[in-house]
C-alpha cells in the first residue's frame, strides 16, 4: 500500500454505490483517504467538508451550510486535495485501470475554489467538462 502523505479524495457518487466502492479501494490502494459526500453537502464549502480549520464547522467539527440556494448535483464529482503531480497521476492510472474507467467530472482543491461550495464547484467543472467536450467534437 502506498503511503498516506495528506491526501485526501471527496466524492459524491450520486446514488451509485457500486462505483463508490470501487474508488474507496482504489483510494485505499493509493494511500488516499477518501469521504464520501451527500446531496445535502450541495452548499457547504470544499474546505468544511475537508475539515480545514478557517472553514466553517460547528461545536462538534461538523462542516456547516455557508451557500444560498443549491440545484442538484446529478453526476459523480470527485475533488481531490493535497495531492503532488505524480500522486495524482497515479490515483488517476489507477482509476482508468480499475473497473470505474474514468470519472469525467474531477478538479483538484485550489486556493481560488476551497471556500466555494460543493455544487459552485460541480457547476464550473460541468461547463469546463462540456467546453471541451465541444471542442473535441470540432478537431
Amino acid at each position: 500500500m502506498a503511503k498516506y502523505n495528506g491526501e485526501t479524495i471527496l466524492y459524491y457518487s450520486c446514488g451509485n454505490g457500486e462505483r463508490e466502492t470501487e474508488l474507496e479501494k482504489v483510494s485505499a490502494r493509493q494511500g488516499v483517504k477518501f469521504k464520501t459526500v451527500g446531496k445535502d453537502d450541495g452548499r457547504v464549502s470544499i474546505g468544511a467538508l475537508l475539515g480545514i480549520g478557517e472553514y466553517p464547522q460547528d461545536d462538534e467539527g461538523k462542516a456547516v451550510e455557508v451557500g444560498g440556494e443549491a440545484n442538484e448535483i446529478s453526476e459523480e464529482v470527485m475533488v481531490m486535495y493535497n495531492f503532488g503531480s505524480k500522486k495524482m497521476d497515479a490515483l488517476l492510472k489507477a482509476i482508468r485501470r480499475s473497473p470505474l474507467g474514468k470519472i469525467d467530472l474531477k478538479a483538484a482543491v485550489t486556493e481560488q475554489n476551497v471556500g466555494w461550495t460543493l455544487f459552485e464547484l460541480y457547476s464550473e467543472i460541468r461547463k469546463e467538462h462540456e467546453l471541451m467536450a465541444e471542442a473535441d467534437g470540432n478537431n
